[in-house]
């Protein structure tokens, strides 16, 4: 992923590539980040198969709960803290008072996005489910955030909360369809990253007057093959040489135990 996939296709858009010359946008990486490790995420979930007892012989989902949401919601608003950086961080330059200015925006426009993609997971959940899922409700946060990513600069405030609401409607709509699939997605990463990627890179189109929807479409696509290819090759040639599964008392005892020694949650201990 770090020494062939990202440069190739980051040097497409970001070098000087052909996708630049085509006029491919994408700010801050909501497809060049976000949607080229969606696509090696699907990739290798689909070759490396479910978890064991994740799908029983009828085929309906066997939940396994995480083990600290306290944790996992720390870690939404660390990443989200970090979003900061990332998407203001890919402005030009901070030389000027107007550099300020949009970095304010881009700011203001990344916080207002995770908000949008919150309250849609909230509202679509409660509406499909009667009950709201606080890692669905993280999740809708994180797909914000990945939506607003390829534009984060042209928006106006409420195309930004609107962006993000259409993002943290996708999760909710797409984590339960990877079920359906058997892609057993352990938490979510490819409705986040790759399908709200997809959107937030295609919305750029309809907020910025330079980029037209055609281009993004190509880009997307011409990625999207290039990383699944050469994702496949890799988890391919993994498997048929030292191998991408454990063994079923392997998985059992879980890799804490099996690579470790030891184990990093004693409560759930088997055996």
């Amino acid at each position: 992923m770090t020494a062939i996939i990202y440069p190739v296709q980051g040097a497409w858009i970001w070098g000087g590539g052909w996708l630049s010359e085509l006029s491919f946008f994408d700010f801050a990486g909501s497809t060049v980040v976000h949607s080229v490790g969606g696509w090696a995420a699907i990739t290798g979930a689909i070759i490396l198969g479910p978890r064991r007892g994740k799908y029983d012989e009828n085929g309906d989902v066997q939940t396994f709960n995480g083990s600290s949401l306290p944790l996992v919601s720390l870690g939404t608003f660390i990443l989200w803290l970090g979003w900061l950086g990332f998407n203001g961080g890919s402005l030009p330059s901070l030389t000027s008072a107007e550099d300020a200015v949009q970095l304010a925006i881009i700011y203001t426009n990344t916080t207002m996005a995770a908000s949008g993609g919150i309250l849609a997971s909230i509202i679509l959940s409660q509406l499909l489910t009667k009950r709201i899922d606080v890692t669905i409700v993280l999740n809708g946060a994180l797909a914000g955030l990945v939506s607003i990513t390829a534009n984060p600069l042209t928006p106006d405030i409420g195309q930004a909360v609107l962006i993000g609401a259409v993002g943290g409607t996708i999760i909710v709509i797409t984590i339960p369809l990877m079920d359906k699939f058997k892609i057993d997605d352990v938490v979510g990463a490819i409705p986040v990253h790759l399908f709200a990627g997809i959107w937030g890179t295609l919305a750029a189109s309809f907020t910025h007057p330079e980029v037209h929807l055609l281009t993004q479409l190509v880009g997307i696509s011409a990625i999207g093959i290039f990383t699944a290819t050469a994702s496949a090759a890799t988890w391919f040639a993994l498997k048929y040489t030292i191998g991408i599964r454990l063994s079923k008392g392997e998985e059992m005892l879980g890799l804490d135990r099996v690579e470790l020694g030891t184990p990093a949650y004693p409560e759930f201990r088997i055996g």
